[in-house]
């Protein structure tokens, strides 16, 4: 299966759900397929994902996304 991208597509950030991680499911597919087009893929493991609250999950991606999000940043 082939995935298109955006031309200015240059960052892609992926965000899992309740008792997700990084190397399950689709993401590292998803992230090696957008890699071999250049785009910068980031997923990060967001904290106490067994039972999380808004405000943590908040905090953390405030934190962790800060400077990296703009115009031609798509987050999943």
């Amino acid at each position: 299966m082939n995935v298109m991208v955006p031309d200015k597509v240059s960052r892609i950030i992926i965000l899992h759900g309740i008792t997700g991680h990084d190397q399950r499911h689709w993401f590292p597919w998803l992230k090696q397929e957008m890699e071999k087009q250049g785009v910068e893929v980031l997923i990060p493991n967001m904290p106490n994902t067994d039972d999380p609250t808004y405000a943590e999950q908040l905090a953390f991606l405030q934190n962790e996304l800060k400077d990296k999000l703009d115009e031609n940043t798509i987050i999943i």
